[in-house]
């Protein structure tokens, strides 16, 4: 097994490597520095390998360093950072460490975006202990941001990919704001689905049509299918 070039330079130190590579859980926390393991820890949640076996053992061990320094401003300091944390405890089900995980992310809420909230919710959906307090602060974020009327203004790219993105994600996931969550993407999404590329709405209605649950009517729905059919 030959370590990621992203995870070795996450763990610069030769005793640091060390207890990474020989999976011991002491030695970690001894030699680790709580940096270069949330540094570690971000690269194997965006490496998007969750049955790899080492890796899984990596983040196992990992996440026996990291939870008493996530409060610390320069641990998880970014979104890009709270993001790889939460993708690789959704990846691993990891749950060591789940709550000052949780307590880290509702305390950064208000400065996450909704493509941040988007992209946690769509790995939480494989975290079979994702905290339910973490779930609702991330889908409560993204209420908001599809509430604010400044986001009734042109269609952006970018605004496009966090909107396409959200669908996607509820259509994969239960929570019993689940209804509210999707009146409201849709909602932003009615009268906007003729501007949306034709294959980027066919995998919205792929993603309606691999939901094993109900879903209610929308508008949106018929639009979306007279769109791919145009």
């Amino acid at each position: 097994f030959e370590l990621p070039e992203s995870i070795s330079r996450a763990g610069k130190g030769t005793k640091e490597l060390n207890a990474l590579m020989t999976l011991n859980v002491e030695a970690a926390k001894r030699d680790i520095r709580p940096l270069h393991a949330t540094a570690a820890m971000c690269a194997i949640g965006y490496m998007k390998l969750p049955q790899h076996f080492h890796l899984r053992r990596m983040a196992q061990v990992l996440s026996h360093v990291v939870p008493s320094h996530l409060h610390k401003p320069e641990v998880m300091h970014t979104g890009f950072h709270v993001r790889g944390m939460v993708a690789c405890y959704s990846h691993y089900n990891l749950t060591y460490g789940a709550k000052e995980l949780t307590e880290a992310v509702m305390k950064r809420s208000q400065s996450l975006s909704a493509s941040d909230c988007g992209f946690m919710l769509s790995r939480m959906n494989r975290w079979e202990e994702a905290p339910p307090e973490l779930v609702a602060t991330l889908m409560g974020q993204c209420l908001s941001w599809l509430r604010n009327p400044d986001i009734t203004s042109e269609l952006t790219p970018a605004m496009e990919d966090t909107l396409l993105g959200l669908y996607k994600t509820l259509c994969r996931m239960e929570h019993p704001q689940w209804e509210e969550f999707y009146t409201a993407v849709g909602l932003q999404l009615v009268g906007r689905v003729d501007k949306l590329p034709p294959r980027r709405v066919a995998s919205c209605l792929r993603a309606i049509l691999n939901r094993r649950t109900h879903i209610p009517y929308h508008p949106l729905h018929q639009q979306m299918a007279r769109r791919v059919l145009m």
